[in-house]
């Protein structure tokens, strides 16, 4: 089917081959977001949705979510505990500027 050759080149060319410097990408650009700066998420949704695609098509009776998982959910929690430590050093430097003045 085309589907299955479709999901292989995928998995094969892209998440197994290019897995670090993709998933570095999408955060990036998830902090871009977060920070106000235009993105493409229609395209960031598309490629985070095809790692659970993919790990469904391979093991349809297993957790469709294991390789979101290994691959990006970690990383992405890490990415989000870092940008809200940097929110709340910056909040917290503008009220004591703020109590001073």
């Amino acid at each position: 089917k085309v589907q299955d050759l479709a999901m292989n080149i995928w998995r094969d060319e892209m998440i197994e081959k290019v897995h670090d410097p993709l998933v570095s990408a999408i955060l990036h650009d998830i902090t871009g977001d977060r920070r106000g700066v235009s993105t493409y998420s229609h395209i960031l949704r598309d490629v985070i949705h095809s790692f659970v695609e993919v790990q469904s098509h391979e093991d349809p009776q297993g957790s469709q979510l294991q390789l979101y998982k290994d691959l990006f959910e970690e990383r992405l929690l890490e990415n989000t505990r870092k940008l809200l430590r940097e929110r709340s050093s910056e909040n917290c430097g503008s009220r004591m500027t703020s109590a001073t003045t």
